[in-house]
């Protein structure tokens, strides 16, 4: 009998612990209508950008919180858009969980120009925040801020590259497009089924990178690698293709193409066709033996005189190691001004860059 008045003391305690712990616990009630929040006004409605303050802030946007109902850490995403677009393709400018953002010229620059706006014209846009509780919850869209901005045309445009399963995710031999004009790009490369890979905006994990989620029209030898990572996975056969990438109508396009070929000609081989080895892209690497004061240029087709030619005219304005000179005039061969030896040797087509590395 005692132990069935203690097991009834036990049961009871419990229930009346239970009771305790579901009246002090607030449950989270969604709104059945959240409000949007107000963006702030901009410290000023024009902006001229400058290349020299490119590092520096362009402005600091502000928000009041979006009420949910109930206390939760809320994803912020800036976005701006040129005026008239209707947010239809907005470019993301910053994510936080803080009720402020800011972001560099160069950074809101660069993007203007990525969506065809000229630098020296004026154009206007606006500037919004999304915000983000849970993939189950619908966004909520801020108030929209216009201002006038007039971007520069920079005196060099920004780079593009590939790293992935293809490059050992090593940037010392990713695959470097070549620039063909603001967010315009092109490389040649060999892509293998089943490799992983994405974009980077310079040689660094720590750089601006682009996955699958960023581009509207992909090539369907892409798929999605639907990893953490954002990743595309190559799904065609394994081969070298042509890839464009653009930024303004965010597609990525794909053909198959032939391995490209390079030949050094000149005094060194007698005016034979010694093939180069290529690397990926426009990248190129061989030896050669030469002594000072011989002359040479590239083709790319073997025995074809009549195919392209890369000469002294066409790196000139590029990279060219301190043992390389040349002439403008009639083949615009290069001339070797350095010690006699065997030497390794790399090119460039696409940043038209050559080093022989005595």
């Amino acid at each position: 009998m005692k132990n069935i008045s203690k097991l009834l003391v036990l049961l009871f305690s419990l229930i009346g612990c239970i009771s305790c712990q579901e009246s002090e616990t607030e449950k989270a009630i969604l709104k059945s209508e959240v409000t949007a929040n107000d963006l702030l006004p901009l410290s000023a409605t024009s902006f001229v950008l400058s290349e020299e303050k490119s590092e520096e802030n362009f402005d600091s946007l502000t928000w009041t919180p979006t009420d949910y109902g109930f206390q939760s850490a809320v994803n912020y995403t800036v976005q701006f858009d040129v005026e008239g677009n209707a947010f239809a393709t907005p470019i993301n400018l910053a994510n936080t969980f803080e009720l402020t953002s800011g972001f560099t010229v160069g950074n809101i620059n660069k993007s203007l120009l990525e969506k065809g706006v000229a630098g020296g014209t004026a154009v206007n846009v606006e500037f919004r925040v999304v915000s983000l509780i849970n993939e189950e919850v619908a966004e909520v869209y801020s108030s929209v801020e216009k201002v006038e901005i007039t971007p520069y045309a920079p005196s060099v445009l920004s780079p593009l590259y590939i790293n992935g399963d293809d490059q050992g995710w090593n940037f010392d031999t990713s695959l470097d497009f070549n620039v063909l004009g603001i967010g315009e790009f092109e490389l040649i490369g060999t892509f293998t089924n089943g490799s992983y890979f994405r974009f980077f905006e310079e040689k660094s994990w720590e750089a601006s990178q682009l996955g699958y989620g960023d581009f509207e029209v992909v090539d369907a030898n892409l798929t999605e690698a639907g990893d953490g990572d954002d990743n595309f996975i190559f799904s065609g056969t394994t081969g070298v293709y042509t890839m464009t990438v653009s930024y303004a109508t965010k597609t990525i396009t794909m053909t198959a193409a032939s391995t490209p070929e390079l030949y050094i000609v000149g005094d060194q081989n007698g005016w034979s066709f010694d093939a180069v080895t290529w690397l990926g892209g426009g990248k190129y690497e061989g030896t050669v033996t030469i002594t000072n004061g011989q002359i040479f240029r590239f083709f790319t087709v073997d025995g074809d005189w009549g195919s392209q030619q890369y000469n002294y005219t066409y790196f000139m304005d590029g990279t060219l190691s301190d043992n390389l000179t040349g002439t403008t005039e009639g083949d615009a061969n290069f001339t070797y001004v350095g010690a006699d030896g065997t030497y390794k040797y790399t090119v460039d087509l696409y940043s038209k860059s050559f080093i022989i590395q005595e």
